[in-house]
């Protein structure tokens, strides 16, 4: 039975938390209120959109007292507001949809907020700064040495056969069973989210390539046991990657290993 690559979890692994007072989440100052369009309720419900975006959750419940207090039914305001925005000629489709999509939900957007706020504090307490948060981390580092040399194709993307040839001769980037590529693609996954938390990023190429290796891997390494092969299936069930290309083969190679038809469904 293989057992999991330990040098790859090795490299594939967030430095830990630190804290620090300069990573301490402290409170933010409340925004000031600002004349936007001239509309008294639009221009509040705005305003308390921008104190619930601070994260805290002080401010973010005196927001959601506040709101109470606009007498006006939101989806007046909200379709008010629509208005004003399809009259500027700049205004797309996509960003009206932005603008006013969950426009008098403040608890969604609280709930959102403090995630993300959360994640920002998760982000500088492991990585110390914004600078070595968005640096190229080993494993970022390791990807992109692996496919040097490499063309991308028309589409800007690596070819997923040739990517996987590369990363195949390289030991700390070879996932050895499937709990190694649930592990992968949880770095991957948990790397991009902190990153975003404090400003809208996107991932390497190299490290789409490593992920999109480590996914489709999950169809050809046989599942340890039955909680392995439950996990591979919640995650891509959790993901939302049935419809992905691999998803097919993967999920034969989890029945036609034999657990579930001999009912191991604990990994005993």
């Amino acid at each position: 039975m293989k057992t999991d690559n330990q040098s790859l979890r090795a490299l594939f692994a967030l430095p830990p938390v630190r804290e620090s007072h300069d990573t301490a989440i402290t409170v933010p100052t409340i925004p000031q209120q600002r004349i936007v369009t001239g509309d008294r309720e639009i221009d509040a419900v705005l305003w308390l959109h921008q104190v619930v975006e601070t994260g805290n959750p002080a401010l973010i419940e005196k927001a959601t007292e506040a709101i109470k207090r606009i007498s006006t039914p939101m989806k007046q305001i909200e379709t008010r507001y629509s208005n004003l925005l399809k009259q500027h000629p700049d205004t797309h489709v996509f960003t009206l949809l932005l603008a006013t999509m969950n426009f008098g939900d403040l608890n969604f957007r609280a709930k959102r907020a403090i995630k993300r706020a959360t994640s920002k504090h998760e982000a500088l307490s492991r990585f110390g700064s914004i600078d070595q948060l968005f640096a190229y981390t080993p494993a970022e580092t390791a990807c992109v040495a692996a496919l040097d040399g490499v063309k991308r194709g028309k589409s800007w993307f690596y070819d997923e056969k040739k990517a996987a040839k590369k990363f195949g001769l390289v030991h700390t980037l070879v996932p050895a069973t499937i709990s190694d590529c649930l592990h992968v693609q949880g770095y991957w996954k948990s790397l991009y989210q902190l990153r975003n938390a404090v400003e809208s990023h996107d991932a390497a190429l190299e490290a789409y390539a490593h992920e999109t290796y480590a996914f489709e891997l999950m169809a050809v390494i046989p599942p340890a046991n039955g909680g392995e092969a439950l996990a591979a299936f919640d995650h891509i069930e959790a993901e939302e990657r049935l419809e992905n290309s691999a998803s097919p083969r993967i999920l034969r190679n989890l029945v036609v290993s034999g657990w579930f038809r001999h009912g191991e469904r604990n990994g005993q």
